[in-house]
């Protein structure tokens, strides 16, 4: 059964790894950002292995973009938000039991929110990707993950409503909120950091983060059979790259 799942080409920079070479997730990443608090101020340039090195960031700070710290602070951002879709990746890593990673993105998505910097429990995010627009760089295993593994005749979207969000630190936040995929809603928290903020030539604020979490697929049916479920891991690593755009005023 492992030929119908066609291991990717993996590229060198899409990865990191800790003392003995081993790679981790970003969401492995940054989640341990979260769970080991680093010193404030480092984390623009870096983030922290589970066995405490610290690697050059996955997700680089955008071109244009200036460090957070220290210049803008959680209440500076409040607003209504739109996801720029054009500079955000969502992407996830699978692997099989035996075999090599797996990496894949969703081309179509879209997303909004509010941000209240002052009180973080205000502050809301609603996410919806297509379902149809996964891409792994491999047709064969696109179709079957589509029909086979997310349902897509009945289930065409996979959404994220949050619920409630959490300050870490300056840099840091966790979200928490509500997954749904083929039908099943389960409870999940996304551990983000700030990586940067730019206004760009039009005046235009624009906020980027970072983050990930892993999740058992198997909690959400995302199968085709027992082989499949034997020969490819229940976790998967859910990564995001994320620019949002702070929505302009209502004129009254």
């Amino acid at each position: 059964m492992l030929d119908t799942w066609p291991p990717d080409r993996r590229h060198p920079h899409d990865q990191n790894t800790d003392k003995a070479g081993k790679s981790l997730s970003a969401a492995q990443a940054v989640t341990d950002r979260v769970a080991i608090d680093a010193p404030r101020g480092e984390i623009t340039d870096a983030v922290m292995t589970r066995d405490g090195d610290r690697n050059p960031c996955l997700f680089p700070r955008p071109p244009g973009a200036i460090s957070m710290t220290g210049t803008a602070t959680f209440g500076e951002l409040s607003g209504d938000y739109t996801l720029d879709t054009a500079r955000t990746r969502i992407g996830f890593v699978a692997r099989h039991t035996i075999g090599p990673r797996v990496r894949g993105r969703f081309a179509e998505f879209e997303g909004r929110g509010h941000w209240d910097g002052d009180d973080l429990s205000k502050s809301h995010v609603q996410l919806t990707i297509q379902a149809a627009s996964i891409q792994t760089r491999n047709s064969q295993r696109d179709t079957m993950l589509r029909g086979k593994f997310l349902n897509l005749d009945d289930h065409p979207t996979i959404t994220f409503t949050s619920t409630g969000a959490r300050q870490v630190d300056e840099s840091t936040f966790a979200l928490t909120g509500t997954l749904t995929i083929r039908g099943v809603t389960k409870p999940v928290t996304v551990a983000f950091e700030r990586i940067g903020v730019e206004h760009d030539e039009r005046g235009v604020l624009r906020v980027h983060f970072q983050g990930g979490t892993t999740i058992n697929r198997a909690d959400w049916g995302v199968n085709w059979n027992a082989a499949t479920g034997a020969s490819i891991s229940k976790k998967v690593a859910l990564e995001f790259e994320v620019a949002a755009v702070r929505n302009a005023p209502a004129r009254p």
